[in-house]
């Protein structure tokens, strides 16, 4: 019940709900427009820094990483089909971590190395 100039005026429960079905969708649209235009906004700035940004990566630049292409068993000389470089922001790459496959090749692991690990002096003898 409302209060209009003295009167009392009774909306039918199909008007009361289809004025909060209305300001529901109306505030979805507020919510969901702003999340585009913050989105967009993202982009553009990933775009302008450019393609060095990247989830965890808080647009630090890439640095050098070798990973192991597939799992590599315990005590197995290294080779170039075992292993691929990529770049990973700083903050994702470990202390230890081998830069280059040239510091790499022809060593021997000291433990198992799962697939896409970053491979360390740890990791070998």
């Amino acid at each position: 019940m409302s209060l209009f100039n003295g009167c009392v005026v009774r909306l039918p429960i199909t008007a009361m709900l289809l004025i909060i079905i209305g300001l529901a969708v109306w505030v979805t649209s507020m919510v969901t427009g702003e999340v585009s235009r913050m989105e967009k906004s993202l982009q553009e700035k990933e775009q302008s820094i450019g393609a060095s940004v990247v989830p965890g990566g808080g647009g630090q630049p890439r640095n050098p990483i070798v990973l192991s292409s597939h799992q590599i068993p315990a005590d197995t000389i290294i080779d170039k089909s075992m292993i691929e470089q990529i770049s990973l922001p700083q903050n994702l790459i470990w202390d230890d971590a081998i830069a280059t496959s040239s510091n790499l090749l022809g060593r021997t692991t000291r433990h198992a190395i799962p697939a896409r690990a970053q491979l360390r002096e740890s990791d070998l003898k």
